[in-house]
């Protein structure tokens, strides 16, 4: 295997797919509907069409396609799944098929990143440093979105409970959501903090004290919660944690959950009552309502659900009485969107990750491979009750930059 340089120009695409989910604004399902190409969203669009030029200029001049790995068929049958899923059903066919075609540019970016890992050694390197940096960004534009706008960007806490911090941060100057703010933080939290067993420089103390304090902000259970899952396995299996320290942190972690029970509690349920916490905040509702709703209907619709992206916005609104566009999880979503096809293909390729960084960590014991797991952990329990992978969002390119990583045979890269 050759190894060269990697340049600026070679990870474009990449980068044109970062440039592509910047929001600057929302807009509701009947906003695009009416008006598909807005100034807003201009950015996605452009981002979109260039990467996917770039990737087709190059596949054009280089005719010969490295055989893909088992993920990449794994994703391509879901394309092909959502495919046949708009054609069957969706009643807003544009809309569907430009929403896949933003979902097949990400699979081509990372075929074409497959190809060149024959030739660029540290390729999977800089794919995992590019995505890590594009969300420090992130964080930086939610602290500045905090200091120049904050009564845009600080919800009042009372709105979603009685929370023990009073306010709730979001992304104003990019325009992200309380819960992306507190898993974007979590990732970065866990890839400073194992920078940090490593090596221990200020940058990565910096980063890990930033990302801790907006995760704690966010007011997101799901990313505390797995962030705290996966900081726990890394120190029960990391092999670069002696036992003494292993012992003390188990100690440390349930003696914190005893000392501030009550404020641990607090913070979990918001106020709420029984009823609420076990229906997960109201989502288990919605979800009822799809797998109640396939589950009786004909076998088209189990298998293929009921129009890509389209389908789902239509039915979201049901049962969450015109509030949301989701039903609040991968899975649930994957279900109105392509059916127990499409579903089952998802939670396939998120164990395989799961499995295959675990597989790589314990081979090697390197801290890259952990990384890849701990964030892949954290994201698969995120997928529980967020739509996470379903349609281009910042972690369907972080899910593609790992099935390259770990599609790559070679694993001596980095640690």
């Amino acid at each position: 295997m050759e190894n060269k340089k990697i340049s600026f120009k070679i990870m474009l695409p990449l980068y044109f797919l970062f440039f592509s989910l910047l929001l600057f604004s929302t807009r509701d399902y009947s906003q695009l509907q009416s008006s598909p190409i807005n100034i807003s969203n201009i950015n996605r669009i452009l981002g979109i069409l260039l990467a996917f030029a770039v990737v087709f200029v190059f596949f054009l001049k280089n005719l010969k396609i490295r055989k893909p790995s088992f993920l990449f068929i794994l994703y391509f049958n879901y394309i092909l799944v959502s495919f046949i899923s708009i054609i069957l059903f969706s009643n807003n066919i544009f809309y569907s098929l430009w929403k896949l075609f933003e979902v097949f540019t990400v699979f081509l970016v990372g075929i074409y990143f497959w190809y060149l890992s024959l030739f660029y050694q540290e390729i999977i390197y800089y794919l995992y440093k590019s995505i890590i940096d594009f969300f420090k960004f992130l964080l930086i534009t939610i602290i500045l979105s905090v200091v120049f706008f904050p009564n845009s960007s600080l919800e009042l806490a009372s709105n979603i409970g009685k929370a023990l911090i009073p306010y709730r941060v979001s992304g104003y100057i990019i325009i992200i959501n309380a819960l992306s703010v507190g898993t974007i933080a979590a990732i970065v939290f866990y890839d400073s903090l194992l920078n940090l067993v490593k090596n221990i420089k200020f940058k990565d103390m910096f980063w890990l004290i930033i990302s801790l304090i907006l995760i704690i902000f966010s007011q997101s259970r799901t990313s505390l919660f797995g962030i705290l899952l996966a900081i726990i396995i890394f120190f029960l299996l990391s092999k670069k944690v002696n036992i003494i320290t292993k012992i003390f942190f188990i100690l440390f972690f349930f003696s914190s959950i005893i000392l501030f029970y009550n404020d641990i509690l607090q913070f979990l349920i918001r106020g709420s009552n029984e009823k609420t916490i076990t229906s997960l905040s109201g989502r288990t509702y919605w979800w009822d309502f799809i797998w109640l709703k396939i589950t009786s209907d004909n076998i088209l619709h189990k298998i293929f659900g009921y129009g890509y992206a389209s389908g789902v916005r239509e039915l979201a609104l049901i049962p969450s009485n015109g509030l949301m566009q989701t039903f609040d999880s991968t899975f649930f979503t994957s279900l109105a969107s392509s059916g127990f096809l499409g579903t089952i293909i998802i939670i396939i390729m998120f164990l395989l990750i799961i499995k295959k960084s675990y597989k790589k960590f314990i081979q090697k014991n390197e801290l890259f491979y952990i990384k890849i797991f701990g964030i892949s952990f954290i994201l698969f329990v995120k997928a529980f009750t967020t739509d996470t992978i379903n349609v281009l969002t910042f972690y369907t390119v972080l899910f593609m930059v790992f099935c390259i990583i770990l599609s790559i045979e070679e694993k001596k890269y980095v640690s």
